[in-house]
């Protein structure tokens, strides 16, 4: 007996129909549209897969370093999945566990590591984290507009008080206007 609409069409009584349900049920059919049919496994697999995809892209837009372990758990689940397709179970141990063991075991090495290889100050905020960070005039900033160097970034600037502020004098970020910098020489 055939899967599907042909199966279905075929069973003219109650027996025939508790036959087509074992038989899919014996075979694993879980779904079958047109010429795509899909498996409990394959189902799984697929589950595992975007829950794993999903937490990539939660860690993408974070950047915390928290979800990508979670991926990483879910991709092994997904791999349990294929092996031992109903052992759910342990498919939730592997995902639970590779994200515990690299949240608790790889995190902290790995942070350590970013933290290390900074360099330079650290700017929180857009505009208002500019504002008390030092910089070097590049040319005169007068009231009009001159030109200072920040964080490896040339900005536009100008002078918060009245006074031309000469090239090579140490500046202080006092407000920001759209990308315009206001500053005070450092003496």
């Amino acid at each position: 007996m055939q899967l599907g609409d042909a199966g279905r069409s075929l069973c003219t009584n109650a027996a025939e129909r508790v036959k087509l349900r074992c038989q899919r049920r014996w075979t694993g059919v879980l779904l079958q549209q047109g010429p795509f049919v899909l498996t409990e496994v394959e189902v799984e697999v697929i589950v595992w897969i975007i829950v794993a995809v999903l937490l990539v892209l939660v860690e993408l837009h974070h950047l915390a370093f928290f979800a990508v372990f979670g991926a990483a758990g879910a991709a092994g689940a997904s791999i349990i999945a294929a092996i031992a397709p109903h052992a759910i179970g342990l498919q939730l141990l592997v995902f639970v566990g590779v994200a515990v063991l690299g949240m608790v075991g790889v995190r902290p090495f790995v942070s350590r590591a970013f933290a290390r290889r900074r360099d330079g100050v650290i700017i929180h905020g857009v505009h208002g984290g500019l504002i008390g960070a030092r910089g070097v005039a590049l040319d005169a900033v007068s009231t009009n507009v001159g030109h200072i160097k920040l964080i490896g970034e040339t900005w536009l600037a100008t002078s918060a008080n009245d006074v031309t502020i000469p090239a090579g004098t140490q500046v202080l970020v006092t407000a920001v206007t759209g990308t315009t910098l206001t500053v005070w020489p450092i003496e």
